[in-house]
């Protein structure tokens, strides 16, 4: 049975001499916040080097949780970025600070590494405001408001493809550069002979978009 620990605990914890390390594992779940749907998953790990856990690769990466407690019990939770490369923060820049996006931190032994088992915590939450500067992104989080939430995320759209370009759905490695997301336009999935991977639904009737 996993040990109930909060997150500012593991912190702590992981600060102390043991013979199992515990890992934090960021899942970052990035919203357009001008359509609701997804972009992209980056999948990070504070550790020096990257691990496979539950079959997900998890990228090495610098980055710092805190908790901080007000008077009042309620608790603020910061997540900051190191990014050098300056990767995630393009993609802050273009989906609004990725305020709405939902984090998910999940602290696993480093047992577990490898494996399916259960991890020791896993937490959710909503970025609700962003910052950056000099290569430092700083995303304060707050509860995931689940009544705010689109369900099912995904649009259903008869005529437009809602996958990422290049992306892990769309799976298309050719030489063209731009998509319409179209199904039959002129640089649609036709066009680049990947019809089977388009992620539209070409059978709805009537106004082409709903929400399930």
């Amino acid at each position: 049975m996993p040990n109930n620990l909060s997150i500012a605990s593991v912190i702590e914890k992981n600060k102390l001499t043991s013979t199992v390390a515990y890992l934090i594992l960021t899942k970052i779940t990035i919203i357009d916040p001008a359509t609701g749907l997804l972009v992209e998953t980056l999948y990070l790990v504070k550790n020096t080097e990257d691990v496979i856990y539950d079959g997900q690769t998890y990228t090495a990466f610098a980055f710092d949780i805190s908790t901080e407690d007000s008077v009042d019990g309620a608790s603020s939770v910061s997540l900051t970025v190191t990014d050098y490369s300056q990767a995630i923060q393009a993609r802050a820049e273009a989906y609004g600070g990725c305020v709405g996006s939902s984090v998910e931190i999940i602290i696993i032994a480093s047992t577990s590494v490898g494996t399916s088992l259960k991890p020791e915590v896993t937490e959710f939450f909503e970025i609700i405001s962003a910052s950056a500067e000099n290569y430092i992104i700083s995303w304060t989080m707050g509860a995931e408001d689940i009544l705010a939430q689109r369900f099912p995320r995904r649009k259903q759209m008869r005529d437009r493809c809602s996958w990422v370009y290049k992306g892990n759905e769309c799976t298309y490695a050719g030489e063209v550069t731009t998509c319409d997301r179209s199904l039959l336009g002129d640089n649609g999935c036709q066009a680049h002979n990947n019809t089977i991977n388009f992620g539209g639904f070409p059978g709805i009737r009537g106004t082409g978009l709903r929400y399930g």
